[in-house]
């Protein structure tokens, strides 16, 4: 009988400190409630609110960016959404908590791809983004030639003579039709060539390198697809901005052409014949050739440093309703040979517009006007 009795008071003493436990436990937890609202005063949608160091120990703020939460004492709050800086909160003997969320001005990164936009971090193929950032200091006014260096896996190619347009090569140079240059995408509309644009009117660059995300475009997409986005107008007060360079233009390794070189040059283009015909006819008695020999520097002959010039004056506003952006782009670059046989010049104009008629129906233009001119010194035209 003694043995009985004391069993039964084992157990309601396990069962009274049990509940003495659970009951301090609970006295110790706080309820904490507030709101979360960004530097404007708008409501936080969806803010995590959570202990921290416990992180299963949390919850979400509603359409009006409340919350409630049951804490125990002493903890810290962590406030956190995508866009803002996140927020740590003492608890202390606070009931009520509201919270004001800074923005980061952090908005993540997207890619445009065949078939749209989407965020960088979700791309699964091989897509190379070169933003305008990454072109201010280009001093190249060849919109494929500023892709140089920038992108991995694509060469670009210039023979440097004024005007010409530099080659995009993704991946090599294999080619089953011949044409081995990708595919050229400017603002959704397919194009021959870019050298048109001026790098001061771009807003982004695609390089799709790979089947996966190129596939969209076909077999015209074998080697690679280059897309393009224009500059367009943002919402807020309109804007006048004006940029110059100007950039000195000289040889960086200076070839030696003097008399054997240039013997041994015509040799291999015009062949030994020509060559010989030439020598002996030549006037040897000159008399600015003492003791018949001819040592003349042709380099420094027929070249000199000059300068490329580049100038553009963009407009640009809009409102909720509509967008437009304006730029006017002038280029002179006159090349390294002596005198005006080797100039090019390029006026180049882009509208871009847009405008919400209705909220289902929008209207827009891009537009391209290019006025060019070049002369250029041929292997006899000099």
């Amino acid at each position: 009988m003694i043995k009985k009795v004391s069993k039964v008071i084992s157990i309601i003493s396990i069962l009274f400190a049990a509940f003495l436990g659970s009951a301090q436990v609970y006295a110790q937890n706080r309820s904490i409630s507030g709101t979360v609202v960004d530097e404007g005063g708008e409501p936080v949608i969806g803010a995590g609110v959570v202990v921290v160091g416990q992180r299963t120990l949390g919850t979400t703020t509603d359409i009006d960016g409340t919350y409630k939460l049951s804490v125990p004492a002493g903890v810290s709050l962590e406030f956190s959404c995508i866009g803002y800086e996140n927020q740590v909160v003492a608890v202390g003997n606070q009931s009520v908590i509201n919270v004001v969320l800074a923005s980061n001005n952090v908005i993540e990164e997207t890619v445009v791809i065949g078939y749209g936009v989407q965020k960088k971090s979700d791309l699964t193929g091989s897509v190379a983004s070169v933003r305008s950032s990454d072109l201010q200091n280009r001093s190249t006014t060849d919109a494929a030639a500023a892709l140089q260096g920038k992108v991995s896996g694509v060469h670009i190619m210039s023979n440097a003579a004024p005007g010409s347009g530099a080659e995009i090569r993704v991946r090599g140079y294999s080619s089953n039709s011949g044409n081995i240059g990708p595919l050229l995408i400017v603002d959704g509309l397919k194009v021959s060539s870019i050298q048109y644009l001026d790098p001061s009117m771009i807003e982004s660059m695609e390089v799709l390198k790979d089947a996966a995300s190129a596939a969209i475009y076909g077999a015209e997409a074998g080697n690679g697809v280059v897309l393009i986005t224009t500059k367009t107008g943002s919402e807020g007060k309109g804007s006048v901005s004006y940029s110059g360079k100007a950039t000195l233009q000289t040889f960086s390794r200076r070839p030696q052409l003097n008399r054997a070189g240039m013997i041994e040059y015509l040799t291999l283009s015009e062949g030994e014949e020509f060559v010989n015909k030439k020598l002996q006819d030549f006037d040897y008695s000159h008399p600015d050739y003492p003791n018949g020999v001819i040592d003349t520097d042709w380099i420094d002959a027929y070249t000199e440093p000059t300068w490329s010039q580049q100038h553009s004056v963009t407009f640009s506003g809009g409102n909720k309703n509509g967008h437009f952006f304006t730029s006017l782009n002038y280029v002179k670059n006159d090349g390294i040979v002596k005198g005006t046989k080797d100039v090019y010049t390029r006026l180049t104009a882009q509208v871009n517009a847009d405008y919400n008629i209705f909220k289902w129906l929008q209207v827009g233009t891009n537009n391209s006007i290019e006025k060019w001119s070049t002369s250029s010194v041929s292997q006899r035209g000099y």
